[in-house]
């Protein structure tokens, strides 16, 4: 695509013909007139693409891409709430862009339909941005980093940019990725080893993740009572647990019990009866059955 006219951008991205084998390029197109040899490029490279005879014609709309770096100061604005791209834009380096949207609405999803169904209060819908803004920062700051160092190297570092890119971003995707979050900080997340997302494992003839679709809270007891649950109804579903592989996947001993919250993440991790109830009061408020 040809540089445009006028102010703005400067820097254009061209097409070019892949090598022929033995690596030598194709025939090159005659230099005639600009409008001729971008006439001529064009059929050059649908032919070799397609394998097709085609005319490729002017566009209808053509749009120049802008580097933009933002983000909200806040998720929420009373009963207004922002997700995805409408609370953090960055580039496209890193592909955090489709993660980091997804997983805002699911931690927002579950809270939303527990506090429109009375299972939580209204202040369930602060802890959104509570877990969700910093996981934004972090994935703006890493993203701006990425595209830094790739799209503006040192002059010396440029002629080798094309062997540096791809090890260098295989390097990055093999490390901690700020868009696989965790929230040991949240004030949904009690005991060592919450606010992380919780691992699979066999279950009888199914599996863990099996027992965690839903919107309940589901209690893993290893070890330990289950005929407490029932005063929270359907909200909070419990099932023992006696697998030694089960337990050393979730790092826990036996006489543990493990709270998993709707969107997969590990909420609780306790071994005392009283402190299980008090984090499901704390953050369910059901009008429970007497005890």
């Amino acid at each position: 695509m040809p540089p445009r006219s006028g102010s703005g951008p400067t820097r254009s991205w061209h097409a070019r013909p892949a090598r022929a084998a033995g690596g030598s390029s194709s025939p090159r197109c005659p230099r005639t007139t600009p409008s001729l040899r971008r006439g001529c490029w064009k059929k050059k490279l649908a032919r070799e693409r397609t394998g097709l005879d085609l005319r490729l014609v002017d566009p209808n709309w053509l749009s120049v891409w802008r580097y933009h770096l933002r983000m909200v100061d806040t998720y929420r604005v009373g009963p207004v709430f922002l997700a995805g791209d409408a609370a953090h834009v960055h580039s496209p380096f890193g592909a955090f862009g489709m993660n980091t949207g997804v997983q805002d609405a699911d931690n927002l999803g579950w809270k939303l339909g527990w506090v429109l169904r009375g299972h939580a209060d209204d202040g369930l819908l602060d802890t959104y941005e509570q877990e969700r803004l910093p996981v934004a920062r972090a994935v703006l700051a890493e993203s701006d980093r990425t595209f830094s160092t790739a799209a503006r190297p040192p002059a010396f570092l440029r002629p080798l940019l094309p062997l540096l890119v791809r090890p260098y971003l295989t390097r990055l995707n093999k490390r901690g990725r700020y868009d696989h979050p965790s929230y040991p900080d949240s004030s949904l997340s009690v005991g060592p080893g919450a606010g992380v997302s919780a691992p699979d494992g066999r279950y009888g003839t199914g599996r863990l993740f099996d027992l965690y679709r839903g919107s309940h809270l589901t209690v893993l007891a290893f070890g330990q009572p289950l005929d407490q649950f029932a005063l929270y109804g359907p909200a909070v579903r419990g099932y023992s647990v006696d697998s030694a592989d089960i337990r050393r996947a979730y790092g826990v001993r036996p006489g543990t019990f493990v709270v998993i919250r709707p969107d997969g993440y590990i909420g609780a991790v306790v071994r005392e009866v009283a402190d299980l109830t008090a984090y499901l009061d704390r953050t369910l408020s059901l009008h429970l059955v007497d005890r």
